[in-house]
């Protein structure tokens, strides 16, 4: 009984239960045409320490071919742990392939990760999107709009 008391008492306090699990997806994303073709870009991160996370990459084709693209985080703040910061992909009609890379936060201020997607025939920029972290609460996040060390920049 005491156990049951002490389980039920855990998660009406917040304990574990409160513990997002998973990827979480960020505020950003992109579209991209080639001809008829549509690249969709989907960000996620996962913390995995207080100053280190798993940033994943979901590049999903639709429409057909949109041919080969390079994919490549930019960062400032962050260090490379674990896998590439830049892949050359092509991604199938109607699929989803998914790249990720582990970093680590340098600095202590506000680490941001650029993702730049070309098109490697051509070299044509695609898509640019900026992701803004803070370390906040004991975890790494990505920024809000009501973050003010997350402001100006």
């Amino acid at each position: 009984m005491a156990f049951a008391v002490a389980v039920t008492a855990l998660f009406a306090c917040g304990g574990a239960a409160s513990v997002p699990q998973g990827p979480r997806s960020t505020g950003a994303s992109s579209r991209a045409f080639v001809g008829q073709s549509e690249l969709s870009l989907r960000y996620r991160y996962e913390p995995t320490s207080v100053a280190e996370l798993i940033l994943f990459v979901d590049a999903t084709a639709s429409g057909g071919d949109v041919g080969e693209v390079t994919i490549e985080a930019v960062s400032d703040g962050f260090e490379p742990l674990e896998g590439p910061s830049r892949w050359t992909l092509r991604v199938p009609n109607g699929q989803t392939e998914t790249r990720q890379v582990t970093l680590r936060v340098l600095q202590t201020s506000t680490p941001t990760v650029t993702l730049v997607t070309t098109r490697v025939e051509g070299s044509a920029e695609l898509a640019s999107d900026t992701l803004r972290f803070i370390v906040d609460g004991g975890t790494i996040r990505e920024c809000r709009p009501d973050d003010a060390a997350c402001s100006g920049g």
